[in-house]
């Protein structure tokens, strides 16, 4: 099937399109990222996914696409994390997420994020852009990370969208000039670069109601065995420390979402802030509503700076926001209670094991 084809179905108005089959937009969709269609249909076909929303068999056949191009490979541990952030990154606030994975580390669990440095329509502050303040190794090949995972009782490492999946990556002009989000944005965080032998935890973070659904398909999809959906800042995976929030815990074994409430005033948390605001005045954007990349820069080291003081027992607004961020994603994770979870957070971050497992990545 030719893309014009599937142009004529699926963009025929809110009353005459047609959905396509999980083969059709399968084929389409690797038309677009071999960028063997023209740019302008390509673009069409995305957004004319979104308007008419994309189908449970639409959402597959997209996936298995872009499946075509990424290579998971195995590493020797039992169990994983793959815990992944908006890959537009923050606007409106300076993200605790980057330091979260260190503070897992620190607890004896492995953890693998993965991003890209800036992408649109939002082009945010990314957690690339922050370990690179902080730096961290960005760089890492999938290979050298399995090595890195497979060596150690547990670790942490960043994979660029670059190195996972190429034909991805190689759409950013294309996804910029789009403007809106298509459904690629939903499925690059659910890609799986590494596997564990025995358990595979997916974490992400949501803002609209329908989400958990759409990331449970998602997770199942990708064959992950259990994953915690955080209705998080801006889409990421640190809830907000000022009120009562909650999660979605999915199981593969028995595929139901278990909604569970996240109060911080449990784990000691009393703020009015629901996160780290950004510095006034540093924020600068163009016509288009685009960040400068003179503000990025600057928020990027803010954020590092204040991140690495956390790690070190800075009693902030950031340490809290990295002590309930890792609390909750350590309570999905091993499928206990926050409260239960938070204690040993609190020891790797009180110990200094959390630094040091941020800084052995630099």
């Amino acid at each position: 099937m030719l893309m014009r084809e599937v142009l004529q179905r699926i963009a025929t108005g809110p009353t005459m399109s047609k959905d396509l089959t999980v083969e059709q937009a399968c084929r389409a969709m690797r038309l677009v990222l071999s960028q063997q269609a023209d740019p302008v249909q390509s673009a069409l076909f995305l957004i004319a996914l979104r308007m008419k929303r994309e189908t449970e068999s639409e959402m597959q056949g997209v996936t298995e696409a872009i499946l075509e191009g990424v290579n998971t490979v195995a590493v020797d541990c039992d169990a994983l994390i793959t815990m992944v952030d908006p890959y537009d990154g923050y606007i409106r606030s300076l993200p605790a997420s980057p330091f979260i994975p260190a503070v897992l580390t620190a607890c004896g669990v492995s953890v693998v994020t993965h991003g890209i440095e800036s992408i649109g329509p939002k082009h945010g502050l990314s957690v690339k852009r922050v370990l690179q303040a902080a730096g961290i190794s960005v760089d890492s090949t999938t290979d050298a990370a399995a090595e890195k995972l497979s060596a150690a009782d547990s670790a942490w490492c960043y994979l660029d969208q670059t190195e996972i999946a190429p034909e991805l990556a190689n759409l950013q002009l294309l996804r910029d000039q789009m403007v809106k989000r298509p459904c690629i944005t939903t499925i690059e965080k659910g890609l799986m670069p590494l596997k564990a032998k025995q358990r595979n935890h997916f974490i992400t973070g949501y803002v609209h109601k329908a989400y958990p659904d759409v990331y449970a398909d998602l997770a199942s999809s990708m064959g992950f065995d259990s994953a915690g959906f955080i209705k998080g800042i801006e889409g990421g995976v640190v809830p907000t420390v000022a009120q009562v929030s909650r999660y979605f815990q999915w199981s593969r074994s028995d595929s139901t979402l278990d909604k569970i409430r996240i109060v911080p005033a449990e784990i000691g948390i009393d703020r009015e802030t629901r996160a780290v605001d950004l510095p006034d005045g540093v924020l600068s954007t163009d016509a288009c509503g685009r960040p400068s990349e003179a503000s990025i820069a600057k928020l990027a080291t803010d954020t590092a700076e204040r991140g690495i003081a956390a790690l070190k027992g800075d009693n902030s607004l950031m340490h809290e926001c990295i002590f309930l961020g890792a609390s909750v994603a350590l309570a999905s994770f091993q499928q206990c209670g926050i409260s239960q979870a938070s204690e040993q957070v609190r020891t790797a971050l009180t110990s200094g094991a959390a630094l040091e497992a941020f800084m052995a990545v630099a």
